[in-house]
């Protein structure tokens, strides 16, 4: 049902049309409105004047008109009018103007009232002004205003990213190398016991000797203590041992083979009294230098 063709035929033909609501309209004694325009005229309307009221309720009249022109019983004539209206009156509030053609627009001023700004005239055809002839016209709404605003989605840290994604590719390069450095070597540095225990335990002071290898001053040996695929893995952890006081060195048993070994002069020292198990965490073994 169209609610804006109804006020302006109202209007014309009753020189008076409420708005619920928002206030009245009435044409002075001296208006006059003609039956038609030439093509291409348009005549302002003159003499229409608002009455702002925010208490202005529906007028009868005028929903009966409506029941009339759309054949709805009163009640329902009544409920398009409010719903109407009240969604006028929202586009009016958030600083629109509520226009209907042929009669003019409403806006809010900065004080809170409402002004009323005069439209130009626009001819009701005799077919749409029959009384009692229900109006076979699209239903419409009073336009809802289009918002400004974008929604706006949450900006992404490109440079965030790249961050951690080159964070996480150096420490993939790290322990990539990690994992090369102590597979070619063939183990992983063991964990040294930075303060040894002194205590003999005599269940572990018995002697190791190579087989083969006569106890007592047989001549000097080797006790190797541990081995590693190159030399300068077997070099760092000579020096690691030789931090316990221990004279540890390397010697190559072959082209990619090294031995970690401290000289003794002969097999009879005690293995813990030299502390190389609680240092290696395994027996060494020993290798006849004569």
């Amino acid at each position: 049902m169209n609610i804006e063709l109804l006020l302006r035929q109202y209007l014309y033909k009753h020189k008076h049309v409420v708005y619920p609501g928002i206030g009245k309209l009435v044409f002075g004694a001296s208006a006059q409105l003609p039956d038609s325009l030439e093509k291409g005229e348009a005549l302002p309307l003159q003499d229409l004047n608002f009455a702002f009221n925010l208490n202005e309720g529906q007028d009868s009249d005028f929903l009966a008109f409506v029941g009339a022109q759309t054949g709805k019983i009163k009640p329902l004539a009544s409920a398009d009018v409010e719903s109407y209206f009240m969604l006028s009156k929202q586009f009016i509030n958030i600083g629109k103007a509520f226009v209907v053609e042929g009669i003019g627009s409403v806006e809010k001023q900065d004080n809170g009232t409402f002004a009323f700004t005069p439209g130009y005239f626009l001819p009701v055809s005799e077919a749409s002004a029959a009384p009692h002839k229900p109006l076979k016209i699209r239903e419409i709404a009073p336009p809802v205003p289009k918002t400004d605003h974008k929604p706006v989605s949450p900006a992404i840290n490109k440079k965030m990213i790249f961050a951690i994604i080159g964070i996480l590719a150096v420490g993939l390069l790290v322990w990539g190398i990690y994992r090369i450095a102590f597979s070619k070597s063939g183990t992983v540095p063991a964990t040294v016991i930075t303060k040894p225990d002194t205590t003999i335990n005599a269940k572990d002071s018995a002697v190791v000797i190579a087989p083969g290898i006569p106890a007592g001053n047989a001549g000097t040996f080797k006790a190797v203590l541990d081995e590693r695929f190159s030399r300068g893995a077997a070099e760092a952890r000579a020096a690691k041992l030789r931090t316990f006081n221990h004279d540890a060195r390397v010697d190559s048993v072959a082209r990619d083979r090294f031995i970690i070994y401290i000289p003794l002069k002969d097999t009879t020292v005690s293995v813990d009294t030299l502390q190389l198990t609680k240092i290696t965490g395994k027996r060494p073994r020993f290798i006849s230098i004569q």
